[in-house]
């Protein structure tokens, strides 16, 4: 039992940590990133196991994590108030062609995102094309042109 408190609580403690760390942080991962995940990873499993190296116990682990995955999952579902808790809300960070500084800050986003993804998606060059471009739940921009 006490290993699935302790996936539980680690579960609980990565979430919030990645949720407070912001969208762009998934969303442009670096090789930096992905040995920082394999390194998390590498931490959590003493956490989670506390010494019990056994099959059963990583089982367990493995189970657990699985099982709120899939908890968390259907109470976005049915909750819209835990589904933008979990995984935000769309931030508008270009209006009318101008960029929100204010909102850009906030989530780390600056002009040159904006701008390479406005040259991925719709082939434009200059922030004067952008009408509105908006920093999706996944950390993906959306770029409508001018």
């Amino acid at each position: 039992m006490e290993i699935v408190v302790r996936a539980a609580a680690l579960y609980a403690f990565v979430l919030l940590l990645f949720r407070a760390a912001g969208k762009r942080t998934l969303a442009q991962t670096t090789v930096f990133d992905l040995v920082l995940l394999f390194v998390i990873g590498e931490m959590a499993e003493p956490a989670i196991l506390g010494g019990d190296s056994s099959f059963t116990g990583g089982a367990l682990a493995i189970v657990t994590l699985v099982a709120l995955d899939v908890s968390l999952s259907l109470a976005k579902q049915r909750s819209p108030a835990v589904d933008r808790f979990i995984d935000g809300v769309p931030v508008a960070i270009v209006r009318g062609g101008r960029p929100d500084r204010e909102a850009m800050d906030r989530e780390r986003v600056d002009e040159e995102d904006v701008l390479a993804a406005a040259r991925q998606t719709r082939g434009l060059a200059r922030m004067d094309q952008v009408g509105e471009a908006v920093l999706e739940r996944n950390g993906q921009i959306s770029v409508l042109p001018r």
